[in-house]
């Protein structure tokens, strides 16, 4: 017979902040990355090899972004209706 399912709510709660600070950092590298690009670094070299970096990762970092952003709101989904279903079964046994 099983055990039941259960979730640390705390140990989720963490990996959602983190998936924040994920989705943060990734709109700040977006925008950084925009910043740097032709007539900025000096050699044309290196300002077409920044150019072309900043291109072909925009779109990556965007994904990385939305990617964290739809986790994190699925995990605070699932920690919301874990502690609804505690508090229903707390109920059910006559918590108050």
């Amino acid at each position: 017979m099983g055990t039941g399912f259960q979730i640390d709510t705390v140990a989720v709660q963490r990996i959602v902040e983190k998936l924040d600070e994920c989705d943060e950092r990734m709109e700040q590298a977006r925008k950084r990355l925009k910043n740097v690009g032709p007539k900025s670094l000096g050699t044309n070299g290196l300002d077409n090899a920044c150019d072309t970096f900043q291109s072909e990762w925009e779109d990556g970092i965007k994904r990385i972004e939305d990617a964290s952003k739809d986790i994190r709101e699925r995990l605070q989904a699932t920690i919301d209706a874990y502690k609804a279903g505690e508090r229903k079964t707390a109920e059910g046994f006559g918590a108050k």
